[in-house]
């Protein structure tokens, strides 16, 4: 019997031994560290980024993260993947199973796409400040600081409001450049700036001839702008330009003899458009004026701000860097009906000078795109009707 039951308790110590052996107590490894690969994100509105975190140590139990961010209307996260919505700034949170946190400050801009300038030439006079505008595309770009540079401090300076001061004749490049340094690094446009001498609030060129050429037309803007059309002899811009709206007894009455016995008059201060609109000396072009600007100066056909004209620079010793541009506006009586267009623009130049031509005509110079063009043996000077509308460029002694 005894042996019975030492058997029995062998039997029960050596299963107890076996089923002790067989449970593994398990162990939990928790994470002590979570880090991002980066601190700092700033991306465009409407991309997405993706950042990695790290968890310490690698072969910790539970690796699960909760995300979050601040603000989801600025970037929302999704497993480490950030979209970015709306300009502002919002931080991404990483949490883990035992509360640990890493955190990347995200900042959504709008970056620069464009910086240029309102007007595509500057003209201004000695001692004269003027505020030059620019404009930034988007509208609503994050980062709208610029900042302004001149190509020549001693012919025109710029401050850092963008407002320029004429130094000395000559002319200059004023480059206006994105301070968004993000996503618009190197984003800029540059100007040329002509620094003239003036006179009543217009300015002129010195070809170094008997008189002093305006930079434009008359009723231009700009040195690309064709300005206004006038009939020889009328003061105000004419949009009909025939017979029926010009007042021919008027202009008969005062430069034409009858009987053909009349003789080449130059027009009256009254009559001339830029004595009138301009006054202070400046007038319009005599025909002998405009053989001078065509005898001493070299004429190239060009391309200026997208207007074709004459490009008219001067050969006279001392002032063989300056000139001025004459586009080629047409003629304003002459429609290309297939287009409603002047015809001639971009093509001819027709120019009034000052002088009575005779009989219902005054005295123009007309050029094309290999220089003046005579007829009749007049070198570039030629008749036309008086009712013809045509540019003008006005002079100064």
């Amino acid at each position: 019997m005894k042996r019975v039951i030492y058997a029995f308790f062998y039997i029960l110590c050596i299963s107890c031994f076996f089923l002790s052996c067989g449970k593994e107590k398990i162990i939990e490894i928790q994470v002590t560290e979570i880090s991002f690969n980066q601190s700092d994100i700033t991306m465009k509105a409407g991309t997405e980024a993706k950042i990695v975190a790290s968890i310490s140590p690698s072969d910790a139990t539970n690796k699960e993260i909760i995300w979050r961010s601040d603000d989801y209307s600025v970037a929302t996260i999704v497993d480490g993947l950030i979209k970015a919505k709306e300009p502002g700034t919002t931080v991404i949170t990483a949490t883990t199973s035992n509360g640990l946190t890493a955190r990347c400050n995200v900042t959504v801009v709008i970056p620069v796409e464009s910086v240029d300038f309102k007007n595509d030439v500057i003209d201004i006079g000695v001692g004269e400040a003027r505020s030059i505008e620019v404009i930034i595309k988007p509208d609503n770009a994050s980062n709208q600081a610029i900042k302004w540079d001149s190509s020549d401090e001693s012919i025109v300076t710029v401050d850092d409001n963008g407002t320029i001061i004429g130094k000395r004749i000559g002319n200059a490049s004023i480059t206006v450049s994105s301070e968004d340094d993000y996503f618009a690094h190197g984003i800029s446009s540059t100007i040329e700036v002509f620094v003239n001498e003036v006179v009543n609030g217009h300015y002129y060129v010195d070809l170094g001839l008997s008189v002093k050429w305006a930079v434009v037309n008359l009723g231009a803007e700009s040195r690309a702008d064709y300005g206004d059309r006038f009939a020889w002899g009328v003061v105000k811009p004419d949009y009909d330009y025939t017979w029926v709206s010009y007042p021919k007894e008027y202009i008969d009455s005062k430069y034409y003899r009858h009987g053909f016995d009349y003789t080449y008059q130059v027009l009256k201060e009254e009559d001339d458009a830029v004595c009138s609109l301009w006054g202070n000396g400046w007038r319009m072009p005599t025909d002998a004026e405009f053989l001078e600007l065509k005898n001493n100066c070299s004429f190239s056909w060009g391309n200026y701000r997208n207007t074709y004209g004459a490009i008219i620079t001067s050969n006279v010793e001392g002032y063989k860097d300056n000139y001025i541009f004459l586009p080629a506006g047409g003629c304003g009586n002459i429609y290309n009906t297939s287009n409603n267009s002047i015809e001639g623009e971009n093509e001819t130049g027709h120019y009034w000078t000052s002088v009575f031509g005779g009989d219902n005509v005054g005295m123009r110079a007309l050029f094309g795109k290999n220089g003046f063009i005579s007829k009749s043996g007049q070198s570039g000077i030629g008749y036309d009707d008086q009712c013809d509308g045509m540019l003008i460029r006005g002079v100064i002694k």
